[in-house]
């Protein structure tokens, strides 16, 4: 059908038969914004054309329909007049033997040769959409691109409903939370290392120390790691409460996750037929999976991330990969994305997605983060594929999607400027002074870093199934994920403004005073390091 216009849109929103629309290339050349999809979804994508209207968007439809280089061709000429940044995919895909027989509804996917993945176990081609990044095909993306993978006109509308309220929802101290599910990495004691390394950096360096994180790992001899017979619910009661980020990092297959292996037994984590129990409480979470298969959105059968997606429930967009992935790569993602999303402020999912993967690549390689240096070291020195590492985060620029809407907000707190003396004295007062943008309730808290526990748990050489020992797990596992020493609350104004908050006699070492407020408008969020000392008062 060609590319069809926005300011046409109106005349097809209730159309008594299909309409052909003619290609109006000058006001195309306006747009940022692309959509590419089937007219029966047109009037189910009304409400999130008029809500992204609202946000000074301008948008051009663009048929499914022919093969994903005409597609992109229809692209091109949206892109002619330099102003597209955003290209949103609707309806879900089929593989490589099937496109000739694709339904209507359904918009196709690009295959990329894989070199490096085949060697340990991969396919030799990868589902991937960046190819209607790339129109350029220089091999580095210059758009942001997501899909959403509805099936019918009623998924869509259900899904664009789920988006417009979770930018328009209450705030909430969900917003101030990423939670992560870890499994154990099974890849070797280095490749291990190397994934386990980043996450603890991914944990203590990159997140804002203002932001709270909690861990759910697989390894029967650390703290992190529950019951193994309760981690199934821990991880669904992680996303049920509400966060920014659910990640999962670990073993991952494309309708179930890896199990938790102990001495003894296995137990479950999360599979496809577990997605009626995610309930998020309030904010819906962000799911990214690094992890393979999770996101092979090509097959026959919904994966992982595209039946989450739909789930009433569920989160409101999800990152995972099509295929197998690998430990090096996964970690250079995940690094990029949050170094994307913490501290280069840019307004939606996509341009974080976007921007992680440009810094990926060789070619847009300048000044790395110190994870970045640190990964490349361990990866140049030990990775089997040591050769080849610039393949790998080739592909894995291929590997992942974003299964979601790449417009969505991402609503930031405004900062808070905070000033303590670095040095407490357990059992005496905090004074809090904080200059806070807005006026509202505030929730000031002392915490311990997060390399740190509020107390050492005893090592664990040996597994036991005993009730005691399982019961014991879950309490060292509940008190790893608690750093709170001192909580309070207070009313604050817009300005400056003093909180007191009284130290425990238990409260010691490097520990982080943070602050959230929020009213019925916004909300506001910060944090500055103290060390807090024993009282010398015996």
């Amino acid at each position: 059908m060609g590319v069809v216009l926005l300011t046409c849109l109106t005349a097809l929103m209730v159309p008594p038969q299909p309409l052909q629309l003619t290609f109006d290339a000058e006001s195309a050349a306006l747009s940022d914004v692309a959509v590419v999809c089937a007219p029966a979804f047109y009037t189910a994508l009304q409400p999130w054309i008029e809500h992204r209207q609202a946000q000074g968007h301008r948008i051009t439809l663009v048929s499914n329909q022919g093969s994903i280089n005409d597609i992109r061709g229809r692209l091109r000429q949206v892109s002619k007049g330099g102003k597209l940044r955003w290209v949103v995919l609707i309806g879900d895909t089929i593989g490589m033997e099937g496109h000739a027989l694709r339904d209507e509804l359904q918009t196709p996917t690009a295959y990329a040769t894989a070199t490096v993945l085949p060697k340990f176990g991969g396919k030799h081609h990868i589902a991937t959409d960046n190819a209607y990044a790339d129109l350029d095909e220089d091999g580095v993306p210059e758009l942001a691109v997501g899909r959403i993978t509805a099936d019918q006109p009623i998924e869509l509308a259900q899904i664009v409903q789920r988006i417009i309220d979770y930018e328009q929802q209450e705030l909430g101290p969900w917003r101030q939370r990423v939670n992560l599910i870890a499994g154990v990495g099974g890849f070797g004691k280095l490749a291990d290392f190397v994934l386990e390394s980043a996450t603890r950096r991914f944990l203590t360096s990159e997140i804002p120390a203002h932001y709270a994180t909690t861990m759910t790992y697989g390894s029967w001899q650390s703290p992190y790691c529950p019951d193994p017979q309760r981690f199934h619910s821990m991880a669904i009661d992680r996303f049920n409460e509400g966060c920014l980020f659910w990640v999962y990092i670990g073993h991952g297959h494309r309708r179930y996750l890896d199990q938790v292996h102990v001495p003894g037994g296995s137990f479950h984590i999360l599979d496809i037929n577990d997605t009626p129990k995610l309930q998020s409480r309030s904010g819906r979470p962000i799911s990214i999976f690094l992890a393979c298969h999770t996101g092979a959105f090509d097959n026959e059968h919904d994966c992982m991330a595209e039946q989450m997606l739909r789930t009433p429930g569920g989160p409101i967009a999800v990152v995972a990969a099509s295929r197998l992935t690998m430990p090096y790569a996964m970690a250079v993602l995940g690094d990029g994305m949050i170094r994307r999303y913490f501290h280069d402020n840019v307004s939606t999912l996509g341009e974080v997605i976007l921007g992680a993967k440009q810094q990926m690549l060789p070619k847009r390689n300048a000044a790395h983060s110190v994870n970045r240096q640190l990964l490349d070291t361990l990866a140049a020195t030990f990775s089997p594929n040591k050769d080849q590492l610039a393949d790998e985060l080739r592909e894995h620029v291929y590997l992942f999607n974003l299964i979601g809407d790449p417009l969505l907000r991402i609503r930031r707190p405004q900062p808070i400027a905070l000033s303590v003396k670095t040095h407490q004295v357990a059992g005496g007062l905090c004074r809090v002074q904080l200059q806070s943008p807005i006026a509202g309730r505030a929730l000031v808290e002392i915490v311990c870093r997060r390399d740190r526990l509020k107390s050492r748990p005893k090592p664990r050489d040996t597994f036991e199934f005993a009730p005691e020992a399982l019961d014991e797990m879950q309490r060292t596992y509940l008190a790893a994920n608690d750093p709170v020493w001192a909580a309070g609350e207070a009313q604050v104004t817009e300005g400056e403004n003093v909180v007191e908050l009284p130290i425990p006699t238990a409260a010691n070492g490097p520990c982080v005073v943070r602050v959230y407020v929020r009213n019925e408008r916004g909300d506001a969020i910060g944090s500055t390091a103290v060390f807090v000392t024993a009282s010398r008062r015996r």
